[in-house]
């Protein structure tokens, strides 16, 4: 038994322990920071050129240039983007992404750099403006959301008597509503804002206060210790500095950045 054991000691401290690989450390070697997006106008999207553009964008080539690196930017499908933050794929998520108990028990937020809600908006096909959330949970509403998001999550809460059709993307969603083969859009209160801008005469935002609300922030590993130290830190001095203040306003008070969007 001793032998056992002594064995047991021998192989233990002749074994190389793996180190926790350092996403910060890569970051720097590699000269790149990696970071998931996904198509959320105005969030990102893509511009005439077929570049990647957008308030996520702005703040991810920020974050990149104050640690001294390049952006690199690789998009994916929302219900896809957590594994591949999971698989190593990027280092960290700038999506808006919403924080929810769910996603934390997997991932670490960053503190809040971005305050939104969720709210409705309604196409053609509706002609009697609802008022209320109670008008929008019956089987005569169809509800288009994007899958995987926190929006389909509250209108399952919300509104589980609503026949609710579920898409990939935004953009397949609002284009049902504009055919008229949904009556209405649950989505954040910026996107939804916007929408009702760019389709004024078509869209309508009838409810006067969001379904909920919900702060954002940058996602990263649970073992980030170090990548998460610096966003904070980031986003401390960049709401001190006025900077995410002024891509707010640009992305979510105006359609400036539209006329560089490409058309869809």
């Amino acid at each position: 038994m001793k032998f056992i054991y002594t064995l047991v000691i021998a192989i233990w401290f002749a074994t190389p322990i793996a180190a926790s690989a350092d996403a910060f450390d890569d970051i720097q070697e590699r000269g790149e920071l990696i970071v998931g997006v996904s198509i959320f106008a105005p969030w990102t999207h893509l511009d005439r050129e077929g570049e990647f553009a957008g308030h996520e964008i702005d703040i991810a080539n920020n974050i990149a240039s104050d640690l001294g690196v390049e952006a690199r930017l690789e998009l994916y499908n929302f219900d896809e983007i957590f594994d591949a933050l999971a698989n190593g794929e990027i280092d960290m998520i700038a999506a808006g992404v919403a924080m929810t108990a769910e996603r934390a028990r997997r991932f670490h937020f960053s503190i809040p750099y971005f305050t939104t809600g969720m709210t409705i908006a309604t196409g053609p096909s509706v002609t009697d403006e609802p008022s209320a959330v109670t008008d929008f949970n019956t089987p005569d509403m169809t509800i288009a959301v994007v899958e995987d998001t926190l929006a389909s999550r509250i209108t399952a809460e919300m509104l589980p008597d609503a026949n609710v059709i579920s898409f990939s993307t935004p953009s397949g969603a609002e284009a049902t509503v504009l055919l008229g083969r949904a009556d209405a859009y649950v989505a954040s209160v910026p996107e939804a804002r916007i929408y009702a801008l760019r389709h004024g005469d078509r869209i309508s935002l009838p409810l006067s206060e969001p379904l909920t609300s919900s702060v954002a922030g940058f996602v990263v590993r649970q073992d980030e210790g170090r990548l998460l130290h610096f966003l904070n830190s980031w986003v401390h001095m960049r709401e001190a500095d006025g900077f995410l203040a002024d891509r707010y306003r640009h992305y979510f008070d105006t359609l400036d950045w539209a006329v560089d969007m490409m058309p869809q």
